[in-house]
């Protein structure tokens, strides 16, 4: 008896198969076997009846197709896509296919033209995103002195336009919805929601504080089994933690609730964006993520706020800062450059190419924090719609040459040139600030010896 694992997923586009497994990052990417994939899902299966519905759908006997359908199932087998219940079922198969072919059961191993590319490559080949990002509120129990949200109004995104995007996106065969906010779980109807998307199949991932988690919903983020949380961690230190979240109790709150999840069977990561305030926290952080199996994932980048307002950059490192706080913690950094300069028709980023967003005025918009960058509303456009527009269409045909002052920079090997940050810190996509551009140096400093 055979089925697929819990979280493992399926995409179908044209003739092409993509199936993936988040946990692990394991990928396939298969021609004309949907036929057979299709089969797995759902409960416990026998491989010959499997076998017997794929024969149907072909209109020939079993023995025709039997060869082919466990060759595929021993090598999802092989990949841990498939659970196996009872092998001498599968190895019964394997004997009758053995006889009738008259030898040895062969290598089941897929060649390269079976592995074709990353599961982004997919998504970016068929032209639909990876990945919907939905700010379900932008309520939030914290007022972290960085954040890029402006105000922390209580405007919750109506279920009805959250259920159509979802549902459109799914038609899309997208893949997974990041649910985030303000704190996506002071939603009314957080649970729904994520009750929605396990309905269409679709991956999840929860961005959190954790400080409105209890018990009941502890349990129910074991129910759902989201990807992982991606959790706001400042620091070990409750009096830091604190004086960035301006909520007294947050750091316990916090660490009570991650402790809870991982107790639970929640998987969390730990993100921890990079400040004047927490930057002798890393080594502790990490020593803690490691202790706990859980993945820190540092960031240095503070973006401007979405209304264009860039006072919360002066909670970002100075580049004596910066520069200190990345030699000491290389490892958790863990920044790889290969110092080469792009060339003029490089993709400047991944904008308009893997991800849409939606924010809780019901607004799509292009990339994280622009949210005033407005692409159309979900009450009045598809999904498709949107992810097709002009608008869109511009900004995935961006380049680095568009780029003027950045095309030719000494420091652009080690630049990450971000529209988003342009847009937000000046209007202008295309503008680059003082702050992007020493980080852009302090990076070349540090890592230019190792390329």
């Amino acid at each position: 008896m055979v089925r697929v694992f819990p979280n493992v997923f399926s995409r179908h586009v044209d003739n092409e198969d993509l199936i993936w497994c988040p946990r692990t990052d394991g990928c396939l990417i298969l021609q004309d076997a949907h036929a057979i994939i299709e089969e797995l899902r759902g409960e416990w299966r026998s491989a010959d009846d499997i076998v017997h519905s794929v024969s149907a759908k072909f209109d020939c006997n079993d023995d025709a197709v039997a060869k082919d359908v466990v060759e595929f199932l021993d090598e999802l087998i092989a990949c841990g896509f498939l659970d196996i219940d009872d092998k001498q079922d599968v190895e019964a198969v394997k004997k009758r296919c053995c006889e009738m072919h008259h030898n040895s059961f062969p290598d089941t191993s897929f060649n390269n033209d079976s592995f074709a590319s990353p599961v982004g490559g997919f998504f970016e080949r068929h032209r639909i995103p990876a990945e919907i990002h939905i700010d379900l509120t932008s309520a939030c129990t914290e007022r972290c002195v960085h954040c890029y949200h402006p105000a922390y109004p209580d405007v919750h995104l109506p279920y009805a336009l959250a259920e159509k995007a979802l549902r459109e996106f799914r038609a899309l065969q997208g893949m997974t919805v990041h649910l985030t906010g303000g704190e996506c779980m002071l939603h009314p109807e957080f649970d729904r929601v994520c009750r929605l998307c396990k309905e269409l199949d679709l991956n999840i991932i929860v961005f959190t504080n954790l400080t409105s988690c209890n018990a009941r919903r502890v349990a129910f983020l074991r129910e759902i089994d989201p990807q992982f949380l991606n959790v706001s961690l400042y620091s070990m230190d409750a009096s830091v933690h604190d004086s960035i979240t301006k909520l007294p109790g947050s750091w316990r709150r916090t660490m009570d609730s991650i402790l809870a999840c991982e107790k639970a069977g929640v998987h969390i990561r730990i993100a921890t964006p990079l400040l004047r305030q927490n930057r002798k926290s890393f080594p502790m952080l990490q020593r803690f993520a490691a202790e706990h199996h859980m993945h820190l994932v540092p960031s240095f980048d503070i973006v401007p706020q979405s209304n264009h307002d860039c006072s919360n950059l002066k909670h970002a490192c100075s580049s004596d800062e910066l520069r200190e706080t990345l030699l000491e913690n290389r490892e958790t950094f863990n920044l790889h450059w290969d110092g080469r300069m792009p060339s003029c028709g490089t993709k400047v980023c991944d904008i308009g190419v893997s991800r849409i967003y939606l924010n809780s005025r019901g607004e799509y918009y292009p990339c994280d924090s622009m949210h005033e960058y407005v692409l159309g509303t979900a009450d009045n456009m598809s999904l498709k719609d949107v992810w097709q527009c002009d608008r869109m269409e511009y900004l995935r045909k961006l380049k680095n040459k568009d780029f003027d002052a950045c095309a030719t920079c000494c420091d652009r090997p080690f630049c990450k040139v971000c529209p988003a940050f342009n847009f937000n810190a000046t209007g202008n996509l295309f503008t680059a600030t003082k702050e992007k551009c020493m980080v852009a140096s302090v990076v070349h400093s540090v890592y230019g010896d190792g390329v």
